[in-house]
């Protein structure tokens, strides 16, 4: 059990940690999935995000997210306020 001053962030650090401990996953295992814990944000290279307008439709962000290959979508206001995320399952 996991005091609750952990963050999902710590949560996930001790988990890798005791799945390496109690041979469950291998040191390379680890460090492939950890590869970026060190790294500034502004190094890891992510893609161009998928925005769309609340104006569209939820057939336009469907047709969007297919045709870009994204399973989801940051929704924007004119303004581009976030007002949220759209996803699709694949």
């Amino acid at each position: 059990m996991l005091n609750d001053t952990f963050d999902a962030s710590d949560k996930n650090f001790v988990l890798e940690h005791w799945l390496l401990e109690n041979k469950y996953i291998s040191a390379e295992k680890l460090e492939s999935i950890i590869w970026w814990w060190e790294m500034p944000v502004s190094d890891i290279k992510f893609a161009a995000p998928l925005v769309i307008s609340d104006e569209s439709t939820a057939g336009e962000a469907l047709l969007e997210m297919e045709t870009c290959d994204r399973d989801n979508a940051i929704v924007v206001d004119v303004n581009c306020a976030v007002q949220g995320i759209v996803t699709h399952g694949k």
